[in-house]
């Protein structure tokens, strides 16, 4: 069947499983239910919808210019046209956690460099209202080149904006053949079983090796490293950290998504999903809203 009859699918990627369950959705609805709650899916939310303007592009206070060298002219006598694939690895953190950031920086994020690919870490990091911190988060850019730095928006989706501004700067800079992984500063991950795990993926959907160019490489879908969730209902309890109103959303099931812990797609991917983002209304769940919800609209 022609691939414009298919909607963008997820697939599971646990680092220490290896099989891959993949979920292929047609617009046509033909696939059956997951769950019963799957019944009024199609209700329409206002995430569903556009909005009347694209939202505007963020502003960086400064930019990872260590990895901005990488993806320019490589690392460790590897270059990014020369090499299997490379990846960047977003983390979400906030300013004051210097001890997480280099914590990870000190562990797996020391690794650039693995089986004949290139591997990059970023740090999305707000701007505060605490002069101190941000002093110490601005130098601890220039020392390192791995930070990003967005300025202080007031938002009740502070996290969802640090993803966005995370894929803006992916979608501006990252070339073809690169994977986009995006994280929480308290995941700690297993590079080698990571890089092992993409590494099946791209015989799996036929990407070819480097004299093919990588034809579908971009198309690849989405990998749920962390958590798969494909019956996951919106919690309604007022109580609840993760709330959201039937009047906002009232289909009774989420569409399938990865939580946000790791999940990992391709540059071209993520900027389809940024282009999406710029036209759909925030929310405070980034995970279900940029792998769930953007996804569906594309």
């Amino acid at each position: 069947m022609p691939r414009k009859y298919y909607k963008p699918f997820l697939i599971v990627g646990v680092l220490f499983i290896t099989s891959v369950v993949i979920l292929q959705s047609r617009i046509n609805n033909e696939l059956p239910p997951v769950c019963a709650a799957k019944q009024n899916n199609e209700l329409n939310s206002v995430y569903s919808d556009d909005l009347s303007n694209k939202r505007d592009l963020i502003k960086f206070v400064s930019t990872p210019w260590k990895v901005e060298k990488t993806i320019a002219h490589g690392v460790c006598g590897l270059h990014p046209d020369k090499v299997k694939w490379s990846m960047v690895i977003v983390v979400k953190s906030s300013a004051s956690h210097f001890d997480r950031r280099n914590t990870i920086r000190e562990t797996w994020g020391g690794i650039r460099a693995i089986d004949d690919v290139i591997i990059e870490l970023v740090f999305i990091v707000d701007v505060t209202m605490d002069d101190i911190i941000n002093k110490q988060t601005e130098e601890e850019g220039f020392l390192h080149g791995d930070i990003l730095l967005i300025p202080y928006i007031k938002t009740p989706f502070p996290i969802t904006l640090k993803t966005v501004a995370g894929m803006q700067w992916v979608a501006h800079i990252l070339p073809d053949r690169w994977f986009y992984s995006s994280c929480d500063d308290d995941v700690a991950i297993h590079i080698p079983h990571m890089v092992a795990h993409l590494h099946t993926m791209l015989p799996h959907y036929r990407v070819g090796e480097r004299n093919d160019k990588f034809d579908s490489f971009g198309d690849l879908p989405i990998s749920c490293m962390y958590s798969y969730q494909k019956c996951d209902v919106p919690a309604r309890e007022y109580s609840s950290k993760w709330k959201i109103s039937y009047l906002k959303y009232p289909p009774t099931q989420w569409p399938v998504y990865c939580r946000g812990g790791l999940y990992t797609t391709t540059s071209k991917m993520a900027t389809k999903l940024f282009e999406v983002s710029r036209m759909t209304e925030l929310m405070h769940l980034d995970d279900v809203w940029v792998t769930g919800l953007l996804r569906e609209k594309l």
